[in-house]
């Protein structure tokens, strides 16, 4: 009996100590919120993906849009999270279900790395996270660049992913002698240049 006290008393020590660490830890604090948000972000994948059939396809964005806002509503610090994260999951999720949709994967990929740079703003409010952006820009033209033509691939993504793995170099200089009007000036050079070789060649590859 006596022993069976002492473990309670125990346990009950060990529980307190770790929601008092966890109540002075931000990043703990923050955690319930985050995975509540992830919760809601599959719920609203289910609704895009495995309704098909069941729903026509505006009965399916309502719903999906109904979770995205309750999302933004109810998941507090990550409200930003939420808003970019359903907006670049609708894109993705409609790369997914058909590859010849393959534009969704720009505003998808661009979308995400917004919603990863929320995140960690929340999280690690101290770091420089314009370098990430960059690099996961670059990692959405790759990607589909590097994607069989069969599933959406194309050739001219080399070119925005070069001149984002570029800047992101740039953007890590250790010097600081990079001009702040070059990072500018090649994000509109490669964007102009996108554009041209889309009108020249509307098929893409």
């Amino acid at each position: 009996m006596k022993n069976s006290r002492t473990q309670l008393i125990g346990i009950a020590l060990v529980i307190a100590g770790v929601l008092a660490f966890a109540g002075g830890n931000p990043i703990l604090r923050l955690l319930p919120s985050f995975v509540w948000l992830l919760l809601l972000m599959l719920g609203g994948a289910a609704v895009w993906t495995l309704s098909d059939g069941r729903m026509i396809f505006w009965q399916r964005l309502v719903l999906y849009a109904g979770i995205g806002i309750y999302a933004i509503i109810s998941s507090g610090s990550f409200a930003g999270t939420a808003a970019t994260g359903f907006i670049a999951m609708a894109f993705i999720l409609t790369y997914l279900r058909n590859t010849r949709h393959w534009w969704a994967l720009i505003p998808g990929g661009v979308m995400t790395a917004v919603a990863v740079i929320i995140t960690l703003g929340r999280f690690f409010p101290n770091w420089d996270v314009g370098p990430l952006f960059m690099l996961l820009l670059a990692a959405t033209f790759s990607t589909l660049y590097l994607l069989p033509q069969e599933r959406g691939g194309q050739r001219w993504a080399r070119y925005p992913a070069l001149a984002t793995i570029f800047i992101t170099l740039i953007m890590n200089d250790p010097s600081g002698r990079t001009p702040s009007w070059l990072i500018p000036l090649l994000l509109i050079g490669s964007g102009i240049t996108m554009l041209w070789w889309m009108k020249r060649k509307p098929g893409g590859n």
